[in-house]
């Protein structure tokens, strides 16, 4: 007997062994959900507005939240309502389940679970749990299993991740975003109760479809938790009036190829420099404008803030979607001929080297450059030109003829290295590169205009939100060479609007392309053919630059103001000699002299025969011995014998 009795105390301490090891095998077992990895990712801009949306991949809305994220009055209620000894169990109320058990006992059928926010949790991880008292069963057990793998903080994270807010939105971040508009770190009392209504019926008490069924949802909340807040009834008045009619936010998609740019797995936001409302416009004006050219042809364009480098708006293609254009493309990284759009910069460096004067005369003609064989964009040669001409008219002669000044191997290194282009080291466009023939992306091109804008200084391009801007890293161009070339550039436009913007058309018009500096931005356009394809419509000036033009109108951006007569006054205190040794060419007048005149001519002198004559860098016939002037005021008289310049200002005034 006394054996028998033994064997029966231990196969029971057998059991409760094996009961113990198991229900610790099986509390210690890892929980996976596939939910908590298969999220949803958000591209913000700068006021921090929805740009872009990617679901989960079964089609949700769902994100991962950090309880720092959310605000306090939030958390304060949810766990008042829900479950007010939160912090104190071990994942089951014990004290709520049995009066449930007790009243639903009493009503025979289920009233209420007394679900702790482990136990919703455990459903949430596992909604394969049926709603009875088996079921009940297998959902404290799990809840045991949470509370022995993760912190309160953190249960109340996955809560927060992946409970219901209505159709297909999950998580307290997603439902704050569709529902309201806003980060949930900003709630009022009256938002908060209505968020917390919602997971316990998503969708019979959804504020767009049943406003009057969630408005007494949010009220029974705020009375529940009144005495514990010590709310007024004042204050429960006001809250209980306030609207509850919230509609659900489309996030229509504007930034698709922006987002596909920054995606990354490390942040399921991505906080942006982007405008919304400039984004929104220059989204717009690209799908509008690019709708009139034939297929394949698509275009786009970026904005740069000139002060920060900040990114404020960006369109990698009209039509992200669009297969014909190809426009599921970033073109603003594909590498592309850029034209002429480089010219301004050799001839920067040409200033900043000294070996060009802002009053340069060059010789567009035909010209051959060892068995290079160059031409202008229209076959066509004007004989002496001014720099200002050279630019404003995009002369290749000119142009290659200063890249070949400057040494084009030594200079397309520096280019190369400074804006860090991704263009083969080891490949070397030579002479060509003044026309196109270094390829370069619509960002570099960015890049390179905004060094321009900004006095020589390179800013590297910023695409996230952040306060600590990016120092600047050196200086490549000297100020008065930028701010000589983008003023000899600028022009007006057909409204009588000032205008400082460079085109280039690629070889075979593949491409069309703008750079646009005005007051406080830069603009690059680009129009193309996704895979190089000749076509017989592209310009830049024809099609680039009133796409250009009409977004700084839109945006209503100012024009720039480049100093040129201080920074010409400047230069011309040195006579400028491009070789050999020179005497004084202009004996009459003299450097900064005030001259009172009665007529549009004055007269000229020099000591030297066959001399050119210009006047603000423009060829400029002689009179016998005057000069028909366009006006009065500050003017620059050159006078040109053979490799000899100089150059005199003087300032005119009317009798």
């Amino acid at each position: 007997m006394l054996i028998k009795k033994n064997s029966i105390i231990n196969t029971i301490l057998i059991l409760l062994t094996l009961i113990v090891i198991s229900f610790g095998y099986y509390v210690n077992k890892p929980i996976y959900n596939p939910k908590l990895h298969d999220l949803s990712y958000l591209l913000l801009s700068k006021e921090g507005k929805p740009l872009e949306l990617r679901l989960s991949n079964n089609g949700y809305w769902r994100m991962p939240v950090k309880l720092e994220e959310v605000d306090d009055k939030f958390i304060k209620l949810l766990i008042a309502y829900e479950d007010k000894r939160f912090y104190d169990h071990k994942g089951v109320d014990f004290l709520a389940l049995f009066r449930s058990l007790k009243n639903n006992i009493s009503k025979d059928r289920i009233v209420s679970g007394a679900s702790t926010i482990t136990m919703q949790t455990a459903r949430l991880i596992d909604p394969k749990i049926k709603r009875d008292y088996l079921g009940k069963i297998n959902q404290i057990f799990l809840a045991w299993r949470i509370e022995n793998q993760f912190t309160k903080k953190e249960i109340l994270e996955i809560y927060l991740t992946l409970a219901p807010y209505g159709g297909n939105i999950e998580g307290i971040k997603a439902a704050s975003y569709a529902w309201l508009g806003k980060k949930p770190n900003n709630l009022t009392w009256s938002e908060s109760a209505m968020l917390v209504s919602l997971p316990q019926s998503p969708e019979k008490r959804r504020p767009d479809l049943f406003p009057e069924e969630s408005q007494k949802a949010k009220n029974l909340i705020l009375s529940k938790v009144k005495n514990k807040f010590g709310f007024s009834e004042n204050f429960i008045e006001e809250t209980y009036s306030e609207s509850n009619n919230y509609q659900k936010r489309k996030i229509k998609s504007y930034a698709p190829h922006l987002f596909d740019k920054l995606y990354t797995t490390n942040s399921n936001i991505i906080e942006s420099t982007i405008n919304f409302n400039t984004q929104v416009s220059l989204y717009n004006i690209m799908e509008n404008y690019v709708s009139y050219y034939p297929s394949p042809i698509n275009g786009a364009s970026i904005i740069l803030e000139r002060k920060t480098g900040n990114v404020i708006a960006y369109v990698g293609s009209s039509d992200y979607l669009n297969k014909t254009r190809k426009g599921g493309n970033n073109f603003l990284e594909a590498l592309r001929s850029p034209g002429s759009t480089l010219k301004p910069l050799i001839y920067s460096e040409a200033l900043s080297r000294n070996l060009i004067s802002p009053y340069e005369i060059f010789d567009d003609k035909k010209s051959v450059f060892g068995s290079y064989t160059p031409s202008n964009f229209n076959d066509f040669y004007d004989g002496k030109i001014s720099l200002e001409e050279a630019l404003k008219d995009s002369k290749n002669i000119s142009a290659i003829q200063t890249l070949k000044l400057l040494d084009p191997l030594s200079f397309e290194k520096k280019i190369k290295h400074n804006f860090k282009l991704n263009s083969n080291f080891n490949n070397t466009s030579g002479l060509t590169l003044a026309v196109g023939g270094l390829y370069i992306t619509p960002e570099d091109l960015a890049t390179m205009y905004l060094t321009l804008a900004e006095e020589g200084k390179i800013k590297d391009l910023n695409f996230i939100n952040s306060f600590n801007y990016k120092p600047i890293k050196n200086k490549i161009f000297k100020k008065s060479a930028t701010n000589n070339v983008l003023g000899l550039l600028s022009k007006y436009d057909k409204s009588g609007k000032k205008i400082t913007l460079k085109t280039g058309t690629s070889y075979d018009q593949q491409d069309a392309w703008a750079a646009m500096i005005t007051k406080d931005h830069v603009i690059i356009t680009w129009l193309g053919t996704p895979d190089n394809t000749p076509t017989q419509l592209l310009i830049g000036s024809k099609d680039a630059e009133p796409l250009a033009i009409k977004i700084a109108n839109l945006l209503n951006y100012e024009p720039p103001i480049w100093e040129m007569n201080k920074l010409f006054f400047k230069a011309n205190n040195n006579r400028k000699i491009n070789s050999g040794k020179c005497s004084n060419i202009i004996s009459q007048p003299l450097n900064n002299d005030v001259i009172l005149v009665t007529s549009q001519y004055l007269p000229v002198k020099s000591n030297k025969e066959n001399v050119e004559w210009f006047i603000d860098g423009k060829l400029t016939k002689k009179n016998i011995d005057n000069l028909m002037i366009p006006n009065y005021g500050f003017i620059n008289i050159s006078a040109k014998k053979d490799n000899c310049i100089e150059t005199i200002n003087i300032l005119i005034k009317g009798i």
